[in-house]
């Protein structure tokens, strides 16, 4: 939801990292759009006809051989894309799904709803908390930043109390046993994560979904998929990559 050219830097990486063809899909400001916003099924519709546009192979004839990445905001589009239930062929599932800092998780997380009621001085603990060798002068001014052009912005405070699906449901099917394990699943998690509560979502995964692949790295943010110039997110951008061929190596 910040736009596509947040992401340069990871996207020219992983195009180096992936063979084959990269398509971004931007939803700019998503929530502001309440009114007009796209249903699921044109999602899936905008998303099927993309695959047939760049030539996608058919897995078994029946599905599409590609892999769906989203990060943050991004992965509830993913919970759109594999509700899919209008028996379509071939099916817009995906083959391989890559889940970075979810936030279509975080209706699972009570603490969240508490998220666009945030103070300055809640911030000022929270990046004390998770970022202690910060400068004090440095770790105030991210804090003003957070909470002015985050946290009270009104698209983060409609998308905290709206969202735009229940990914459990969605994403895990918990529910439907028969339709879980359609597609191999990669969730990446942020230690240093001020948006999402990333502990608490790894105690979530490690109790209902202890299927999906699971990474958790201690000493990255929430901002690391658009900033991969650390050793770690580049470490990271690499298991994804292995992951998306098929080819993962041991955590």
């Amino acid at each position: 939801m910040g736009g596509w050219d947040t992401y340069l830097a990871s996207l020219y990486k992983l195009t180096q990292l992936h063979p084959g063809p990269l398509v971004v899909i931007e939803m700019p400001y998503a929530s502001k759009h309440a009114q007009v916003f796209p249903s699921p099924g044109s999602w899936r519709n905008t998303m099927r006809a993309i695959l047939a546009e760049i030539h996608c192979p058919l897995v078994q004839g029946d599905r599409y051989d590609y892999v769906l990445m989203g990060h943050s905001a991004g992965t509830d589009y993913c919970g759109m894309i594999l509700n899919d239930p209008t028996g379509h062929t071939p099916s817009v599932l995906p083959s391989r799904l890559v889940l970075v800092d979810p936030s279509c998780f975080l209706h699972e997380v009570c603490t969240v709803r508490a998220f666009p009621f945030l103070t300055l001085a809640d911030v000022r603990a929270k990046a004390a908390l998770r970022v202690p060798g910060l400068p004090r002068v440095l770790r105030d001014f991210v804090a003003v930043l957070l909470v002015h052009f985050v946290v009270q912005d009104e698209l983060t405070q409609e998308y905290s109390w709206r969202g735009l699906c229940d990914a459990s449901d969605h994403l895990l099917q918990l529910d439907r046993p028969e339709l879980t394990g359609t597609c191999e699943v990669l969730v990446c998690l942020s230690g240093e994560d001020v948006v999402i509560p990333a502990d608490s979502l790894r105690a979530y995964f490690r109790a209902q979904c202890p299927e999906v692949c699971l990474r958790y790295d201690d000493d990255l943010t929430h901002e690391s998929l658009c900033l991969p110039f650390s050793a770690a997110a580049t470490v990271r951008l690499d298991f994804i990559a292995a992951f998306a061929r098929g080819s993962l190596p041991e955590r």
